[in-house]
């Protein structure tokens, strides 16, 4: 029937943006990492130039 269709296609729908939230989150923690070490290092230059 069209509605168990619809219901199949939803379910479908459903899992793939569940998929891509789970690869949005997974890439925002990467960055996080990245840009923490980025903050460290530029915290060690500083730290240089300052003496």
């Amino acid at each position: 029937t069209l509605f168990s269709f619809l219901e199949r296609k939803a379910i479908e729908e459903r899992r793939n943006v569940e998929l891509a939230l789970e690869n949005a989150n997974q890439m925002m923690s990467e960055l996080r990492i990245a840009l923490s070490g980025a903050e460290g290092r530029a915290s060690a230059l500083d730290t240089q130039l300052a003496r």
